[in-house]
């Protein structure tokens, strides 16, 4: 990881997904593609956890480019269900929507049947903590064990509300490379610690949450943020 290490180090905070981030999207598009192609070659499911319809209309151009085969999954209400639906799946990509996942915050799974984990990614953080805790919630839940990362980048809507530009600049000075990425402490920290910020904007206006296609228009529609 080299610079990006060097700066941040490599542990992640509390019980946070942890988290991979590069300078640009691009590049986290290259580093998606490499992984899922590697999980169609070795006939193993990757799940995707998308937050937007861009987002998932994004997924699904990259994949078909790649002509790597991939499901819309409506996840079950059953726990065990969806355990066997991934078990038995014949796709190499399952796109989830997170706002369809089942409530499962009180399903904490003791068993795992699986000794291979699942593989995952999250596209990006959501802008407020709840959907990236409604994923942890589902991978909880699952009698099996997962392994993987939120992949996200300093220009992310998200990140260049809190100094995504600034960092990146930094970086460039430091010598980084664009295609390099990071999972470090303070990253993931200085990402929860934006959510926590955009949910309370949006706690202070008061008014039920807008929905939106995309990241963007969901800070748009839903944060004050003048």
């Amino acid at each position: 990881m080299g610079i990006m290490s060097w700066l941040f180090g490599k542990s992640n905070p509390g019980n946070k997904l942890p988290g991979l981030i590069w300078m640009y999207q691009q590049f986290m598009e290259a580093y998606f593609i490499e992984i899922a192609d590697q999980k169609y070659h070795s006939y193993k499911t990757l799940i995707v956890f998308v937050h937007f319809e861009d987002d998932a209309v994004r997924v699904r151009e990259l994949l078909t480019s790649s002509q790597i085969d991939f499901l819309f999954w409506n996840v079950p209400r059953s726990s065990i269900d969806a355990y066997k639906e991934v078990r038995d799946c014949a796709e190499s990509v399952l796109i989830v929507d997170t706002s369809q996942l089942p409530d499962w915050s009180l399903n904490v799974s003791e068993e795992t049947h699986d000794s291979d984990s699942v593989p995952f990614v999250v596209w990006h953080n959501y802008p407020i903590p709840r959907n990236d805790l409604r994923v942890q919630h589902f991978l909880a839940a699952l009698p099996c064990s997962f392994k993987g990362h939120v992949l996200t980048s300093l220009d992310s809507p998200l990140m260049s509300l809190f100094g995504g530009p600034r960092t990146i600049d930094m970086l460039k000075q430091l010598g980084m490379r664009e295609d390099e990425n990071v999972s470090a402490t303070l990253v993931d920290r200085q990402i929860a610690k934006a959510q926590l910020k955009m949910q309370k904007k949006f706690d202070n206006r008061r008014t039920q949450e807008k929905p939106a296609s995309s990241a963007s228009e969901w800070i748009l529609l839903n944060i004050d943020t003048e």
